[in-house]
């Protein structure tokens, strides 16, 4: 079964922690063009228990000067998709800036 558009995105525009961040690595996308991408993991403020986003920053996201710790203001994109009669659930995060650095 070929993959299925996504019927409905959902948007998410809040502020996070940095809790974990991929160093920095290139790529080569679907029409041969080498970039950088970089894994992410932006935790919602609100204790330790706060839910969790997991993504992966492409092209300029990706080089973008971000650490473990700092805060940042993101758009997340949430959408669904279906593949050999399974489904799965993606975050894609179109937009981050920094807030303040790791106190």
């Amino acid at each position: 079964m070929a993959m299925l558009p996504a019927e409905k995105n959902i948007i998410m525009n809040n502020i996070f922690k940095i809790t974990k961040l991929g160093e920095v690595r290139p790529y080569t996308n679907q029409k041969g063009i080498t970039s950088h991408c970089r894994d992410i993991q932006l935790q919602q403020l609100g204790g330790k228990f706060a839910d969790r986003f997991t993504s992966t920053l492409f092209d300029a996201e990706a080089e973008k000067e971000l650490e473990e710790g700092a805060l940042v203001a993101a758009q997340l994109y949430f959408y669904t998709t279906e593949y050999n009669e399974r489904v799965f659930q993606n975050v894609s995060i179109s937009d981050i800036e920094i807030i303040n650095k790791k106190s």
